[in-house]
């Protein structure tokens, strides 16, 4: 069953006021080098077959040593996908994560742990919803800004939707983003 419809975003736009945001913060000084932990604030795009809903994030970690984390992060839709006839589509994510970061200026990531991925159609102030959970990880690279933080792209792959109200389906959803990371 295919009930999503391509919608183009200003994905470039979102994304220079986050780069903006994260530019102007990562000056901001702190007393330590993320030695308790991080939290972050990320703007993309979750992709599910052929919706692109424009999400925020929001992520906290507390540090199990200089290079492994716990990892949650949330997601909400800001930019729904317009379905037509009235029709639209979200989506929200959680996840908790197991997360390694390498050591350096410039460094790359990787995580996995366990996420939700929901979906809702609204449609003449009626919302039909379906979540699916299950394994999620990730892959990205940071560019460290002094002591204070770091901007971070990240791609993350959610759990593989199997059906959505009562139809069986096969939707993969996936959240690339790029935010700003501030350290504890």
């Amino acid at each position: 069953m295919k009930f999503f419809n391509t919608q183009n975003h200003k994905t470039v736009v979102n994304v220079s006021y986050t780069l903006s945001l994260a530019l102007t913060l990562s000056f901001l000084s702190y007393p330590s080098y993320g030695q308790d932990g991080y939290v972050g604030l990320q703007y993309g795009i979750v992709t599910s077959e052929d919706a692109n809903m424009g999400n925020g994030a929001f992520s906290a970690a507390l540090n199990i040593n200089e290079s492994i984390a716990l990892e949650l992060q949330a997601s909400t839709t800001m930019a729904e996908e317009d379905l037509g006839y009235n029709a639209s589509l979200s989506s929200g994510t959680k996840g908790l994560y197991a997360a390694y970061k390498s050591s350096g200026r410039s460094y790359f990531k990787i995580k996995g742990g366990v996420a939700q991925i929901d979906y809702t159609v609204s449609a003449y102030d009626v919302d039909v919803s379906s979540d699916q959970r299950g394994f999620s990880f990730g892959l990205g690279a940071g560019l460290l800004l002094g002591q204070s933080g770091a901007i971070e792209v990240e791609y993350v792959q959610f759990p593989q939707l199997e059906s959505f109200a009562g139809e069986s389906i096969s939707a993969s959803g996936s959240y690339t983003s790029v935010g700003v990371v501030f350290n504890l």
